[in-house]
């Protein structure tokens, strides 16, 4: 065979992996593409059954002992117990009274929150029972609570003073504790 018949067979040859490849390449996109359309398809068909449901929900909401909200929510409680560190805090303070009037407020604001169930509004928020679930008003409710026994644990401990006295804000279970049967106890808190 001369050269010049091996150099046309392999810029053939050549062309020919060049050719296959973009012939691959262009089946892979094709294909990503459709499946990509197929599958947005599927999920946007789910996503306005999931609206849906949705709707429904808010429209036919969830009641319990006498209290509407938008649903249930989770099964289980998101509050994890924890240290908040304010004993901490006040043992590490160069001003003591700086940062018990600080705790004081942080008190009373708390006891405010918690007062707000009362009224059908979530504890942190100024959103309504009917708009949120039920575990998130539980969750926010015990988060309060959790920052309240810390707070007045700390300040008796550290400072032995009482906080309730000394700011007039008193913890007292909220009607709607009762009514729950949540029964809940600042020491479960600590």
């Amino acid at each position: 065979m001369r050269s010049g018949n091996i150099e046309k067979i392999l810029t053939e040859v050549k062309k020919g992996i060049v050719i296959g490849l973009l012939l691959t390449g262009l089946y892979g996109v094709g294909a990503y593409i459709y499946k990509s359309q197929t599958k947005n398809a599927a999920e946007s068909k789910n996503e306005i059954k999931d609206n849906d449901k949705n709707n429904g929900d808010t429209e036919a909401g969830y009641e319990i002992y006498g209290y509407r909200y938008k649903n249930e929510g989770d099964k289980e409680s998101k509050v994890l117990k924890r240290n908040l560190g304010y004993e901490k805090r006040i043992a590490e303070a160069v001003n003591k009274e700086e940062v018990h009037s600080k705790l004081k407020s942080e008190y009373c604001a708390a006891i405010a929150e918690i007062k707000k169930v009362d009224k059908k509004i979530m504890p942190g928020t100024n959103i309504l029972f009917a708009q949120a679930a039920y575990t998130q008003v539980k969750d926010s409710y015990e988060e309060y609570l959790q920052k309240i026994a810390q707070i007045k644990q700390a300040v008796l401990t550290m400072e032995n003073k009482d906080i309730e006295s000394e700011t007039g804000c008193y913890y007292e279970p909220t009607r709607w504790d009762k009514v729950n049967n949540l029964n809940y106890r600042l020491k479960n808190f600590l």
